[in-house]
C-alpha cells in the first residue's frame, strides 16, 4: 500500500469528508510514521487546551491560527526535511512558530504577569472587589491613526468641517472588471427597528432591507483588508454604521444612502468590538491592543485610550442609560468606567485562573445596574478523549462587582441578547444539543423557559423590537426568524455569500465558468458579470474544464459530467473507475480535444476519451497537480514527497516517465504556455519559469505576498506570469519584474488563470468570490 505524502495527510484531514477504511488506516501509517507531524500534533494540542476551539469569541481567530498552522506546517516540514529550503524560508517558518507560542503562552501570562492595581486575582478567579477611585483616568499610549475621507457631496448629517463622506463604491476592487461573490459572511447587525440588516464579510460590507431582502448598497471597507470585516455596530437609531476589519481599518457610513462619511487607515490592529454610545456620539474601540478607544462618531478624531487588561479587548458595552463603558478582554478580565469622567469604577475576574475558561458574552441589563456574562470552557484530557464543555450565565453587580449565577450551562454559551423589557435573555449554545441549541433564561430566577433550534455558532442573535422574534444567522448568508411564543421558524437566505470553487475559460475569453457553494455550475460574461445560466450538479463537485471548441463543459464529482456549454444541458455522464472515488484536485480538456483527464487526492490521474467516454487509462503520478502539453501529448505532474520536490513528465499514450525537474519547494500548481515553451510552477515560497525544451530557468523570485505562493499561472503567450497567495502579483517574465498587485482575494485561491487572449485574470476563492482583472495594460 502507497504511503501518504504530507499534502495528502493534510487535504485528507482538512477535506471535511467521511473516509473510508483504507485511507483511515493509511493516515495513521502517516501519522505515527511521522516524527515531525507527532511532534506537531503534540504542539498542536497544546495550543488548543490553552486556548479551546470552541471558545465562541474566537470563532474568527481560531480560523486564523488553523490558517497560520495549515500555511506553516508545509514550512516547517521544509526546514526539516529538505536540504534545499533557503535561509528565507527558515526565517519565515521560525516566525509562524513563534506566533504560536506566543498564543499558546496566554495562561502563562495570565497566571504569571501581576494584575493590575484594585484587582484581588483569587485562586478561584472570583475577585474581591473593591471599588476604584483613581482620580484620572488611565490613558494607554497608542499610535494615532490616520484619518482619510474622500470628497464627493456633504450629507444632511452633521459632519465637521473639512470631512466630506464618498458614497459607497461597492465591492469591486481596483482594475477588476467583475465580481461574483460578496466573500465569506463574519459579522450581522440588525437595526434596533429591525429595518435593516447589515452583513459584514471578507469583502466589505453590504445593507439589506430586513423584509425584502433586497440590496441597498455594498462598500468594501478598505483596498486590502486582510479576512475583511471583524466587527459591524450601528447606532440606536439605525442611522448610522460602524465596521472594523481584520487589518485594523475603521469606517463610518449613513445607513440610508451608502455615503461613507470617514475613516481611519490604519488603525492599530484587529479591530474586534465596536460599541455606539446611546446618545450617537462616541464609538468605543476595542483590539488586540491592551486599551479600549473612544472615537468621535462624527469625524472619527480619537478621544480618549482608556487601559485596560493585559490581552486585546474583546467585547465593549455602553450601558442603556449612558453612564458607564464596560470592556473585557481574552481572559475574563472586565472593566467598568465612568463614561464621563472616565475613571474606573471597578473591574473584576470572571473566570477562574486555573481552568481555561473564556469570556463569551457580555451585555447590560436594561436598568444599567449589572453586566450579564457568559463565560465557559472546553477541556480534553489524555489523547483518546472526547472534549468536554461547561458554561456559565452571571450577573455581576456594575459598582460592586458581585456575582449572581443565572444558569449553569452544560455546553458553552454565547451571544447573550436581552429583550426590550429585560425579563428573558436569549443564548446561544455551541456546539449545541441536538436540534436545539438556544436557550431562553428567565431574568428574575434564572429558569430556562425553553429551548429553540438555529442558534448557529458565534454570529449574533437578536431580538427584533416586538420581543416575541429572534433573528439567528449563520455563516453563509442562512437565517432564521423564531417566534418564542409559538416556535414557528422562518428560514430565509440572502444571496451571494456562496463559495466558489472550480474555474475555466471558454476559448473565446468571452465566459467564465464556475462552481458555487451550492453545486451549481455557473457560466458568466466575461465582462459584464451577467449570469448567463446554471446547472445543477451532483454532490462533491468542485471543479470545471471547458472543451477547446466551446460547445462542452466537463465537471467532476460522484461521476464526470458532460454539458453543453450554450444551454446548461446535461449531455451525458461517464462513470469513474472502480476504487476512485477520492477526493478530485484537478480536471483538465486536452488542448487537441481528444481526452479530459483527472486527478485524485492520491496523485492517480485518471483519463477518459473525449469521443467516447470510455475510461483509456491511469497513471500514478505520486502528485495532486497536472498540466497539459499544448499538443496533448504529455503531462507535466508535480511529485511531492518527504525529501523531494519534482516536476514529472509523462507520455500520455504509453503512461511512462520522460523526465524530471527538480522544483524549489513543495510544487502547488503547473502551467504551460499555449506556445508549449514556457513552463510556470508555484514552488513553495518561490515562483519559477522554466525554458520547457532545455529545462533551464527563465526566471526564479521569491513571491512577496502574505505567505508562500499557492497558486502560480502563465499568459497564453508566455509573457505574463501570475501569483497568489492573499494578493495577486503580476510579473514580467523576460526582465522577471514585478510589476503590478491586484486586491481582492482574502482567503485562499483555489484557481488562478489568465483568459486565452491575455486580457483578463480570473481567480476562485474559499471565501466566496470569483474576480476577473483587467491585465491587458500589462502586456
Amino acid at each position: 500500500m502507497m504511503r501518504l505524502n504530507h499534502r495528502q495527510a493534510q487535504r485528507y484531514i482538512q477535506s471535511g469528508e467521511k473516509l473510508g477504511e483504507k485511507q483511515r488506516v493509511r493516515l495513521m501509517e502517516h501519522l505515527n510514521a511521522c516524527e515531525v507531524c507527532r511532534d506537531f500534533a503534540a504542539f498542536h494540542n497544546q495550543i488548543e487546551q490553552s486556548m479551546p476551539a470552541s471558545f465562541p469569541h474566537i470563532e474568527h481567530t481560531q480560523g486564523q491560527i488553523l490558517e497560520i498552522v495549515g500555511k506553516m506546517q508545509p514550512k516547517m516540514r521544509k526546514v526539516v526535511m529538505s536540504k534545499r529550503v533557503g535561509k528565507g524560508i527558515q526565517a519565515i517558518a521560525w516566525a509562524g512558530l513563534i506566533v504560536l507560542l506566543v498564543v499558546g503562552l496566554g495562561w502563562v501570562i495570565r497566571t504569571f504577569i501581576p494584575a493590575e492595581p484594585g484587582v484581588d486575582l483569587t485562586p478561584t478567579g472570583i475577585a474581591q472587589i473593591t471599588p476604584e477611585s483613581t482620580p484620572t483616568p488611565e490613558v494607554a499610549e497608542q499610535a494615532t491613526p490616520t484619518l482619510v475621507v474622500e470628497a464627493t457631496s456633504t450629507p444632511d448629517a452633521q459632519i465637521d468641517d473639512g470631512i466630506q463622506p464618498q458614497p459607497a463604491g461597492g465591492l469591486l476592487p481596483p482594475q477588476a472588471h467583475f465580481r461574483a461573490g460578496k466573500g465569506r459572511i463574519t459579522q450581522y447587525e440588525l437595526s434596533n427597528d429591525a429595518r435593516w440588516v447589515a452583513v459584514g464579510s471578507s469583502a466589505g460590507v453590504c445593507l439589506y432591507e430586513m423584509e425584502s431582502l433586497v440590496e441597498v448598497w455594498c462598500d468594501a471597507v478598505s483596498i486590502d483588508a486582510r479576512g475583511g470585516v471583524s466587527s459591524i455596530a450601528m447606532n440606536l437609531e439605525g442611522t448610522l454604521l460602524a465596521a472594523g476589519t481584520w487589518n485594523g481599518n475603521l469606517a463610518v457610513w449613513e445607513v440610508q444612502t451608502g455615503l461613507r462619511l470617514w475613516s481611519l487607515d490604519t488603525y492599530r490592529s484587529v479591530i474586534r468590538a465596536l460599541a455606539w454610545s446611546p446618545d450617537g456620539s462616541k464609538i468605543a474601540v476595542g483590539s488586540d491592543a491592551t486599551s479600549l478607544s473612544l472615537i468621535n462618531a462624527l469625524n472619527g478624531e480619537q478621544l480618549e485610550s482608556l487601559r485596560a487588561g493585559r490581552v486585546g479587548v474583546l467585547y465593549a458595552a455602553w450601558s442603556p442609560d449612558g453612564k458607564f463603558l464596560a470592556g473585557g478582554d481574552f481572559f475574563g478580565q472586565v472593566f467598568i468606567w465612568d463614561a464621563e469622567s472616565y475613571e474606573r469604577v471597578v473591574s473584576f475576574e470572571t473566570t477562574p485562573s486555573e481552568t481555561p475558561f473564556s469570556l463569551t458574552g457580555l451585555e447590560w441589563t436594561a436598568d444599567s445596574q449589572a453586566l450579564i456574562i457568559t463565560t465557559g470552557y472546553y477541556f480534553c484530557q489524555g489523547e483518546d478523549c472526547t472534549p468536554e464543555y461547561d458554561g456559565q450565565v452571571s450577573l455581576w453587580d456594575a459598582q460592586t462587582g458581585e456575582q449572581q449565577v443565572l444558569s449553569e450551562v452544560g455546553m458553552l454559551p454565547f451571544s447573550p441578547s436581552l429583550d426590550a423589557l429585560g425579563s428573558t435573555l436569549a443564548i446561544g449554545i455551541f456546539p449545541g444539543h441536538g436540534e436545539n441549541n438556544g436557550i431562553l433564561i428567565d431574568m428574575q430566577s434564572g429558569q430556562t423557559l425553553a429551548e429553540f433550534p438555529g442558534a448557529n455558532r458565534n454570529y449574533g442573535l437578536q431580538w427584533f423590537p416586538d420581543e416575541n422574534r429572534l433573528f439567528l444567522p449563520d455563516r453563509f448568508g442562512r437565517f432564521a426568524v423564531i417566534n418564542t411564543q409559538d416556535g414557528e421558524l422562518l428560514e430565509q437566505m440572502i444571496r451571494g455569500y456562496e463559495p466558489f470553487s472550480g474555474l475555466a475559460w471558454s476559448p473565446d475569453s468571452a465566459r467564465v465558468a464556475a462552481i458555487s457553494g451550492q453545486q451549481n455550475l455557473v457560466v458568466y460574461d466575461a465582462q459584464t458579470g451577467d449570469r448567463l445560466f446554471t446547472s445543477q450538479l451532483l454532490p462533491g463537485t468542485r471543479h470545471v474544464t471547458w472543451s477547446p471548441d466551446g460547445n462542452q463543459l466537463a465537471t467532476i464529482g460522484d461521476e464526470l459530467q458532460i454539458i453543453d456549454a450554450n444551454s446548461g444541458e446535461l449531455l451525458r455522464s461517464a462513470l469513474i473507475p472502480e476504487n476512485l472515488h477520492y477526493y478530485w484536485y484537478g480536471l483538465e480538456w486536452s488542448p487537441d480535444s481528444s481526452k479530459v483527464a483527472a486527478i485524485t487526492v492520491e496523485g492517480q490521474l485518471v483519463i477518459w476519451n473525449a469521443m467516447t467516454w470510455e475510461h483509456s487509462g491511469t497513471i500514478s503520478t505520486g502528485g495532486d497537480n497536472f498540466a497539459w502539453s499544448p499538443d496533448g501529448s504529455r503531462i507535466a505532474a508535480g511529485f511531492n514527497q518527504e525529501h523531494e520536490n519534482r516536476i514529472v513528465f509523462w507520455d500520455v499514450e504509453a503512461g511512462v516517465e520522460l523526465d524530471t525537474l527538480d522544483a524549489s519547494g513543495w510544487v502547488s500548481n503547473i502551467s504551460w504556455s499555449a506556445q508549449g515553451d514556457r513552463i510556470a510552477t508555484g514552488s513553495g515560497g518561490w515562483l519559477e519559469i522554466w525554458d520547457a525544451g532545455d529545462h533551464q530557468h527563465l526566471m526564479r523570485v521569491l513571491g512577496e505576498h502574505s505567505w508562500g505562493i499557492e497558486r502560480v499561472a502563465l499568459s497564453h503567450d508566455g509573457e505574463l506570469a501570475a501569483s497568489v497567495a492573499g494578493e495577486v502579483i503580476l510579473w514580467q517574465i523576460d526582465s522577471g519584474e514585478q510589476i503590478a498587485t491586484l486586491y481582492g482575494l482574502n482567503e485562499t485561491a483555489d484557481h488562478l488563470s489568465f483568459s486565452p487572449d491575455g486580457t483578463s485574470l480570473a481567480a476562485t476563492t474559499r471565501d466566496g468570490s470569483l474576480l476577473v482583472w483587467d491585465v491587458s495594460e500589462f502586456h
